[in-house]
């Protein structure tokens, strides 16, 4: 699925974040894989992109968005300190009251939205399943 980007958005680093967040909420939601409960949610000092429930299972979504990465330098901006962030916030996730009576399973999946400085036109990949965790009963 293509998405025709506004000319404001790409200028700013941050609007393009909070845009691609939008596009891949409305992906989610349009294909039936979920509903978006909540976007940006803080846990300390961790921030999770987007919370997707479907079902009893709880989809946390990163989203990376740029225009200047290719999609290999793109996924490669979540290893090492932000993919271990990710999962301590997932597991801070798992052990709160408000989440863990909803859901059986925390999946984390990775969108990454690519974005033609030229055209303007976004692209998203999902990569599903990207790590997966039961919390404690």
């Amino acid at each position: 699925m293509l998405f025709r980007v506004p000319h404001d958005v790409v200028q700013s680093r941050h609007a393009l974040g909070g845009w691609g967040e939008g596009v891949v909420a409305r992906w989610y939601q349009t294909r039936g894989l979920g509903q978006v409960i909540a976007r940006n949610v803080r846990l300390g000092r961790f921030e999770l992109d987007l919370l997707v429930q479907n079902g009893r299972t709880l989809r946390v979504v990163e989203v990376r968005t740029s225009t200047g990465r290719t999609p290999d330098a793109l996924s490669w901006s979540l290893v090492g300190r932000k993919a271990r962030k990710l999962k301590e916030a997932m597991m801070r996730l798992g052990r709160s009251r408000k989440f863990s009576r909803v859901t059986d399973r925390l999946v984390l999946d990775v969108a990454l939205v690519y974005v033609d400085r030229r055209t303007r036109i976004a692209r998203v990949e999902v990569w599903f399943d990207a790590l997966t965790m039961c919390p404690p009963v």
